[in-house]
């Protein structure tokens, strides 16, 4: 059986976390992620376990209203080791990849860099990398 990642940019506006889009409409987030289990190993050590392996965060205590009630109705019994990234600190790990390229495979690479694309997508230039997140969970 295959694990997918379900994925949902969020932007902080006034002090409060807004979906970029609706929560119904994920599948392009999917479509372009895809089933990369190097990238679930390092984003939460889902599928494949890595020495730099970031740790399932759980959800943001502040996620958007709209995803977390998405979530609980849609996902809440089948989903596993929910998270979350920033912008800014994807920026980091995709700097640190390319610099030592010995860290990763290419394919955690290239996954980073079409997350960033959908923050691209997303964002627009229009809120700061720390007011700027990626909320996912798995599902098998």
């Amino acid at each position: 059986m295959g694990c997918d990642i379900h994925c949902y940019i969020e932007h902080k506006v006034n002090d409060v976390w807004i979906p970029a889009e609706d929560p119904l409409d994920h599948r392009t987030y999917y479509s372009i992620i895809g089933r990369n289990y190097d990238l679930f190993g390092f984003l939460a050590g889902v599928r494949k376990e890595r020495l730099d392996s970031l740790p399932a965060l759980g959800l943001p205590d502040d996620i958007s209203e709209e995803l977390h009630k998405y979530y609980q109705k849609e996902w809440d019994q089948d989903a596993h080791s929910a998270s979350f990234i920033y912008l800014d600190e994807l920026k980091k790990h995709i700097l640190g990849f390319t610099l030592l390229p010995e860290r990763v495979g290419g394919y955690v690479l290239s996954g980073l860099i079409e997350i960033h694309t959908l923050f691209s997508q997303s964002n627009e230039g229009k809120h700061s990398p720390g007011n700027s997140r990626m909320v996912f969970w798995f599902d098998n």
